[in-house]
C-alpha cells in the first residue's frame, strides 16, 4: 500500500529489535469501517431514487398517451416504508449493543 499521507517510521529498540510502524494503518481501517457503515444507506437511497425515477417516467408516458394518471399515483405509503423503520431500529440496537459492549470491557 502506498503511504501517501504519512511515512513509515522505523524504530530500533535498545535490545536491537527493528520495528516498522505505519501510522496510516488506524486511519485506513477507520475509513473502511465508516465506508461500510455508509454503504447500506447509499444503497437504500439509490433504490428509492431509481424507483421514483421509474414512477415519473411511467407518469410522463401515461400523460403522453392520454391515459389517466390517478392509477399510477395511488400507492400505499404505509406498506412501502415499514421496512425502513425496522432497519433503522436494527442499526440503532447495533450501536447500543456495541456501546454497551465497549463500556463493559
Amino acid at each position: 500500500m502506498l503511504n501517501l499521507l504519512a511515512s513509515v517510521v522505523e524504530l530500533t529498540e535498545p535490545e536491537g529489535k527493528h520495528i516498522i510502524v505505519n501510522p496510516t494503518g488506524p486511519m485506513v481501517m477507520s475509513a473502511l469501517y465508516l465506508f461500510l457503515l455508509i454503504l447500506p444507506i447509499i444503497f437504500i437511497l439509490l433504490f428509492f431514487f431509481y424507483k421514483k425515477k421509474l414512477q415519473n417516467q411511467q407518469i410522463l408516458a401515461a400523460i403522453e398517451k392520454g391515459l389517466p394518471v390517478t392509477d399510477l399515483l395511488e400507492t400505499s405509503k404505509k406498506r412501502e416504508t415499514g421496512w425502513i423503520a425496522n432497519i433503522s431500529a436494527g442499526i440503532g440496537f447495533l450501536f447500543v449493543f456495541l456501546f454497551v459492549k465497549e463500556r463493559t470491557t
